[in-house]
């Protein structure tokens, strides 16, 4: 029968349903819960989505500022080489956050001789600097839509009804929120 079909495509919902004695109302109002669940998982996978998406900005933000750093580092020894070699001293406190080592090298920098290497090593440095600055803006940035997108999903889900822990949970065992069937049942 159509209502032993719907149960082994909705067990959750339909599970407890007799065939026999079950009254078309009380179908209608199963599959009436049945739509609303699935358009709820609908948008809470849209908002999922969104939520990844923002997250894979926020790494993209973080590796690009990783290898910046190294950058950064190995245009600071060469600073310091080259201030070597010219018998100066580059002082950079390697206990200080890099941007704060990226202003001492800047001002280093300013220190060499005019050679063409030196003054392209100081112009790279004060490049970096600007470069660095937006690379830690662009990652708190991207920090800020994560938050913000998860606060939006938080809402959302109270709108809907759902408690975070069932979310969570729902999400865990992937049995809900998971890959979801967009076909909306026709009552």
């Amino acid at each position: 029968t159509i209502i032993e079909e719907l149960q082994k495509k909705y067990p959750d919902y339909l599970g407890n349903i007799d065939a026999e004695k079950t009254t078309t109302e009380d179908l209608q109002k199963a599959l009436s819960k049945v739509n609303e669940e699935l358009v709820n998982r609908i948008i809470i996978q849209q908002q999922q989505e969104e939520i990844e998406e923002a997250a894979q900005e926020l790494a993209e933000a973080k590796t690009a500022r990783a290898k910046m750093e190294l950058e950064i580092r190995k245009e600071i020894a060469e600073l310091q080489a080259a201030a070597t070699r010219q018998g100066l001293e580059v002082k950079i406190d390697k206990d200080l956050p890099l941007f704060n080592q990226l202003q001492q090298a800047n001002e280093g920098g300013k220190k060499l001789d005019n050679t063409f290497k030196n003054l392209s090593l100081s112009a790279r440095i004060k490049e970096s600097f600007g470069e660095y600055a937006m690379l830690i803006s662009s990652e708190m940035s991207a920090t800020e839509d994560l938050n913000e997108m998860n606060l939006l999903r938080n809402d959302l889900l109270n709108q809907l009804g759902i408690s975070q822990d069932e979310y969570n949970e729902k999400v865990k065992t992937n049995s809900e929120f998971g890959a979801i069937n967009t076909q909306v049942i026709e009552e």
